[in-house]
């Protein structure tokens, strides 16, 4: 019978995945800031399989209190799935040229970049994105056992000290290279007010080599109860909250080395299930499940917003002339240095799931199992306000114009208004699937117990708004 109840609930649970899951639209947007590590720290694979380790060898050997250390290492895989999402067109390689003289068309032209680009009619510029993200650190969880207030009551903190690389591993081709780098990291030559091509740099959302951040990524406590806890059941709920310790995101670089989960307080709860299928002398296989819930509440953030159904929008130049004003009086500026704004953001829900067995043979354990994480798309209100028609994006206008003097006709310009914004492009989504393993060893019989672990995971994303990972970590800890 009860093996016919376990068969119940873990349909029930992948059906609830996959649910879920169905729930989580693609995206092809540019300048999401993707937060790491994860935003929910207790369902990664190695916080589970510890949870499991720790449960057991307490049991065992009566002890109340748990300390454990788990060095940890996570970079991203799919680079080219990963540069579409930051280029444009769906390509993470994209021309920059002007279209005369070609048969095609391209993703967009370098004059709608650079104010009066020196830019060649005969040979394309080829920008190209293959970012690269890596996480490592420590991660310390200490568990404590409250069973002389209730019975199966525990109370658990996580505290991750983590440092996070980003890096867009841009690639620049053709004849005007050196400008198109210097654009796009903020040291193209800018051009006094009052001159002919007068032109401000960029300052916002710039790609600029490697970017590092360490700090402490987010703190969070959790407070479990168990209703059933004996070697062959365990079955209980908890109830969480992740304090926000990291950085907030500055929107001044693309792809932002951001620590925890950029500023934001989560509240939730959560289950976990373990039942014991198979045993045999000092061996036995279980089967656990968990799965945690938080909800991501508001917190203001500074973000580069776009244009609608504009590519790269956020690179292209604006100004605030008027029709009928000469181009030799006109100061353009790039739209990232107007569109970075302060937001309020609302993640919301992030659910995270594991499935997994695990085999105890004496002291020896080995975990395998599944990993699924969602974070929705949440939702965005500007704060800085945006004034209608001020700029204008030169979104038709061919600037390669020489010393020519003209004007400026209303053709030419295209008002930002705030509806013209896209807010979508910052609203983070994530859906990931993993697959994860771990070995340890408990040893156990002396006063105060020693466990070890090292374990691995690969995660896939369905769509290229998610990051897609490997990683591995290494454990210890002391029971007392």
């Amino acid at each position: 019978m009860n093996k016919y109840i376990l068969s119940i609930k873990i349909a029930l649970l992948i059906t609830a995945m996959h649910t879920t899951a169905s729930l989580a639209a693609s995206s092809s947007h540019t300048n999401k800031t993707f937060f790491s590590p994860r935003p929910i720290t207790l369902n990664h694979a190695c916080d589970t399989t510890l949870f499991e380790q720790v449960n057991a060898l307490n049991k065992q050997q009566s002890h109340y209190a748990d300390f454990r250390a788990t060095l940890f290492y996570t970079q991203s895989t799919k680079s080219v799935e990963l540069g579409q999402y930051f280029g444009t067109n769906n390509k993470n390689s994209f021309t920059l040229f002007d279209a005369n003289g070609f048969n095609g068309t391209p993703d967009r032209d370098l004059g709608r970049i650079i104010y009066n680009a020196a830019r060649s009619r005969t040979t394309e510029n080829t920008v190209t994105f293959n970012p690269v993200h890596k996480e490592y650190g420590i991660r310390f969880t200490y568990q404590q056992d409250l069973g002389k207030y209730s019975q199966g009551l525990y109370l658990r903190a996580t505290l991750p000290v983590a440092t996070v690389k980003n890096d867009m591993k841009m690639v620049v081709s053709g004849p005007n290279k050196q400008d198109i780098i210097n654009y796009f990291n903020g040291t193209l030559k800018p051009i006094s007010v009052g001159t002919t091509d007068a032109r401000i740099p960029l300052s916002n959302a710039r790609i600029k080599g490697s970017l590092s951040k360490t700090d402490i990524a987010d703190f969070d406590l959790l407070l479990g109860y168990h209703f059933i806890d004996t070697p062959l059941h365990r079955i209980g709920i908890n109830a969480g909250v992740t304090l926000p310790t990291g950085n907030i995101p500055t929107g001044s670089k693309v792809f932002e080395a951001v620590v925890g989960n950029g500023g934001h307080i989560c509240l939730g709860g959560g289950f976990d299930y373990m039942e014991q299928v198979w045993h045999n002398n000092d061996a036995s296989l279980n089967v656990t499940l968990a799965l945690n819930y938080r909800y991501a509440c508001a917190a203001v953030e500074k973000r580069t917003f776009g244009l609608n159904n504009i590519p790269l929008s956020d690179y292209v130049v604006t100004t605030s002339a008027q029709a009928g004003n000469n181009f030799t009086s006109i100061v353009t500026t790039p739209a990232a240095n107007l569109l970075t704004l302060n937001a309020t953001i609302t993640p919301g829900s992030m659910l995270d799931g594991v499935l997994g067995l695990r085999y105890n043979s004496g002291n020896f354990t080995a975990d395998l199992g599944y990993n699924f994480m969602y974070k929705e798309r949440g939702s965005v209100e500007l704060k800085d306000s945006v004034v209608d028609g001020l700029y204008s994006d030169l979104g038709t206008l061919d600037l390669d114009f020489g010393s020519t003097v003209g004007s400026l006709s209303s053709s030419d310009l295209l008002p930002i208004t705030k509806s013209l914004i896209d807010t979508h492009v910052v609203r983070a989504q994530a859906k990931t699937h993993s697959v994860y393993t771990e070995i340890g060893y408990n040893f156990s019989g002396t006063t105060y117990p020693v466990c070890m672990g090292i374990g691995a995971h690969y995660e896939f994303a369905t769509n290229n708004a998610a990051l897609q990972t490997w990683g591995f970590n290494v454990k210890t800890g002391i029971s007392f």
